[in-house]
């Protein structure tokens, strides 16, 4: 990713549409926006399409507009792994999986499967799992994900360790959030009912009404959900069970 695109990207942030660029501390770091959104490539963009003459919730659509959620096949075995590297704090994320993933497992038709066999050598190149889950040190998100279409190589979970910082329900509620994007949902206040106050762009078509109780919604762009104790809300039920029925 060249600096030129990284200030032409600048430039199209406009008023309505502030976007704030930030490259990972990492080796290999990507581009983050939006807080906890990763950038794969220079002419990567966050779309919707029309699918079948029926409005379907879509995260990211590539050049080839390709549909992105997982496919029948894919999410019933959302397999992960949890890194040794977590060390003492460990114990901690596989609770907050275990939690979360249920949560979501009770909301959507999907099923997330925990490997720990694979945790000793649990990275971004361990191709007996769907997804990793890493450390992350001095980043400015508490954890940050991926959507359905990247690579393997992209399908990473990483959670920083500023988030060691809260309480457990909190780690198991910023885990929520990034499942929704595992899933394929984007943030709830990007919704053009919202206060618009963290724009990412204008191309999408909602599933459900503007949820301000979403666990999608950040609390600091008018979400109601606090900080400490992400939940999925009714409209989040309902908006899993029309995507993945």
């Amino acid at each position: 990713m060249t600096k030129q695109w990284i200030v032409a990207l600048l430039m199209m942030a406009s008023s309505a549409f502030a976007i704030e660029v930030h490259k990972e501390n990492r080796d290999n770091g990507l581009y983050i926006i939006d807080g906890d959104i990763p950038l794969l490539h220079q002419d990567q963009r966050f779309d919707f399409v029309e699918f079948d003459n029926e409005d379907k919730l879509i995260v990211s659509a590539s050049h080839e507009n390709v549909y992105d959620v997982w496919s029948d096949e894919e999410r019933f075995n959302l397999s992960y792994c949890v890194s040794d590297e977590f060390a003492h704090n460990k114990d901690l994320i596989v609770a907050a999986f275990e939690e979360a993933t249920r949560d979501w497992m009770e909301a959507a038709n999907v099923r997330f499967v925990y490997r720990p066999e694979y945790d000793s050598n649990c990275n971004e190149y361990n191709n007996n799992v769907v997804f990793d889950i890493q450390p992350a040190y001095g980043e400015r998100y508490l954890a940050r994900a991926f959507f359905p279409n990247y690579p393997r190589k992209y399908r990473s979970v990483l959670v920083n360790d500023s988030s060691f910082r809260y309480e457990n329900s909190a780690m198991t509620g910023f885990i929520r959030h990034e499942l929704g994007h595992v899933l394929g949902f984007r943030h709830e206040h990007i919704h053009q009912e919202s206060a618009h106050l963290c724009d990412e762009d204008n191309k999408f078509k909602p599933v459900t009404d503007y949820d301000k109780d979403s666990v999608m919604h950040y609390p600091h762009c008018g979400g109601t959900n606090d900080i400490r104790d992400m939940v999925l809300s009714p409209t989040d039920i309902e908006g899993a069970r029309i995507v993945y029925p």
